[in-house]
């Protein structure tokens, strides 16, 4: 039940970035690597579990998922999720961008 108490969640926010299936592995980049790319956005990584596909980390707000040739971040609040695609940007080859959707719920 409700009882007068107010919630945030902030907005969503997802970006999700393809990468030409010739270069290697983006799961080969490690943890260091992609501890930057979030932390440029203001959240840190707390756990991963991988299987043969995908690494997928718990994030401090929300997660991301490491493909091969595939990233999909998401997060919530208050996080400045263009700056973490701007820090992935910065760190790949400019024609290796095969495609970059961003997307970001009203509310």
């Amino acid at each position: 039940m409700y009882q007068g108490r107010v919630f945030f969640e902030g907005a969503e926010k997802r970006v999700e970035l393809r990468i030409d299936p010739t270069l290697p592995s983006l799961r080969e980049r490690g943890v260091e690597f992609w501890s930057d790319v979030v932390g440029a956005c203001g959240v840190e990584i707390l756990s991963c579990l991988s299987n043969g596909r995908c690494d997928a980390y718990l994030l401090s707000e929300s997660s991301l998922f490491v493909f091969d040739h595939q990233v999909v971040l998401i997060t919530c609040g208050r996080t400045k999720l263009t700056a973490a695609v701007i820090e992935l940007l910065d760190r790949l080859p400019e024609e290796a961008v095969e495609m970059l959707i961003y997307q970001r719920k009203n509310g």
